[in-house]
């Protein structure tokens, strides 16, 4: 009976696999030949399209300009900016601070660029709240709000997800040390899925039938499981990818310095970090770290009523250990009313199974040509550029949608803030 068992198994995971691949390779083919923005009901617009920026450079500059023209309007606001501890490069974090008139009650955080590739949009949607948002949605008499413009400069600069160190910088934060030896024990397994050898070159044997290798591990692990493994983060393979790193990155003093100042003696906090990549092509999706409380729960979902919110323990979801938003909440342990929430407005449709595929193996490209290089220039462009492309889309309607969408969720959620 159990060796009957045992073939029944073999043989339904053999079919289970054959349709997975079948139906996958089906699925490509079709979202090969598809526009991915048939879907969005936007006209792209002028307006919204003004606030981008293509590059590290032109984005900082965009960032201090708009503090020159906003001084004389608002006294309240100071404009900082501080270089990476032990480096000579002139790359900076920088940051805008509106005080409150009256009262230090309530403190909005907006962050951008913790991934270096995402930092392009989440600072046009900085600049967009900047012009459009302040003047009209915030409470000026008793709350503070805090803009911090690319937390990963060299991740922007450079169009590279990591720091300098090949560090994921949102799998770095945590209270203590004991972080560097959390234990991701799914990521032994896929290694060398995720981290090959050799030059990267998209017409090899290996990258030609990776997707039948994804769907192999899929099958036999379990798309959660799988999900889990490579995205929580890990902190024993340095040049691989989701590398949390093995000690606090340079940047965490000088940013906790800075969070701890700004907030003071305010008694309630919303931290919103801007993050592209993960989900629906062009929607707006609200990942939170699960709540430390049900008086933090119910505050997030009153705050976001009436939008979809993906809490981290959600059996759909995976979990990510070293993150910012808990930590920035960890910082202030005596404000109970600290609400950590991610904006990720979505790129490759990667909440399907084509699209995670499709994701993580331009993740595994890059990485893979930083550090092995690249066969020839040909493949480093074009393994490049589709890396670009999967956390800052050219396309005009996507972005025209991302800064329409963040209009419309800070007019709907500030007011109950």
């Amino acid at each position: 009976m159990k060796l009957m068992l045992n073939k029944q198994f073999i043989f339904f995971r053999f079919i289970v696999l054959k349709l997975l691949i079948a139906n996958t390779i089906f699925f490509q083919v079709v979202n090969c030949n598809s526009d991915l923005d048939s879907d969005l009901n936007v006209e792209s617009n002028e307006e919204s399209l003004a606030y981008y920026r293509e590059n590290y450079e032109d984005s900082r500059k965009f960032f201090r300009e708009s503090y020159d023209q906003i001084s004389a309007e608002y006294p309240n606001a100071t404009y900082g900016s501080f270089g990476i501890p032990g480096s000579d490069s002139d790359l900076t974090v920088d940051y805008i601070f509106f005080a409150s008139f009256k009262r230090n009650e309530k403190t909005l955080i907006i962050t951008s660029g913790i991934h270096g590739g995402e930092a392009a949009t989440g600072t046009a949607v900085q600049q967009n709240f900047i012009d459009k948002i302040y003047p009209n949605f915030i409470n000026k008499d008793n709350t503070s709000v805090l803009i911090v413009h690319s937390l990963n400069p060299y991740g922007f600069r450079n169009f590279r997800r990591v720091t300098e160190n090949n560090v994921d910088l949102n799998r770095n934060f945590g209270k203590t040390e004991a972080l560097f030896l959390t234990k991701n024990e799914g990521y032994p397994k896929i290694s060398d899925l995720l981290n090959p050898k050799g030059s990267a070159d998209t017409s090899d044997f290996g990258n030609r039938f990776f997707i039948i290798k994804a769907i192999y591990n899929i099958a036999t692990q379990g798309m959660s499981a799988l999900k889990q493994a490579a995205l929580q983060g890990q902190y024993e393979y340095p040049e691989g990818i989701y590398f949390g790193g093995q000690a606090f990155e340079p940047l965490r003093n000088p940013l906790d310095k800075l969070f701890r100042e700004k907030v003071g003696s305010s008694k309630k906090i919303l931290l919103v970090d801007l993050h592209t990549g993960y989900g629906e092509r062009g929607k707006l999706h609200l990942f939170p770290s699960d709540p430390k409380n049900e008086t933090v729960r119910n505050l997030t979902e009153t705050i976001f009523q009436g939008y979809q919110i993906d809490w981290a323990s959600n059996d759909d979801f995976y979990t990510v250990t070293g993150e910012l938003s808990t930590h920035i909440c960890n910082l202030f342990p005596q404000i109970e009313e600290c609400i950590p929430m991610v904006f990720e407005f979505g790129t490759l449709n990667s909440q399907t199974t084509t699209g995670a595929i499709e994701s993580i193996h331009r993740t595994i490209l890059e990485n893979q040509g930083f550090w092995n290089g690249y066969a020839d220039e040909e493949e480093r462009e074009k393994i490049r550029a589709n890396y670009r492309e999967m956390f800052f889309p050219s396309s005009s309607k996507w972005r025209t949608k991302v800064i329409q969408d963040s209009e419309k969720i800070w007019a709907n959620t500030l007011p109950r803030f």
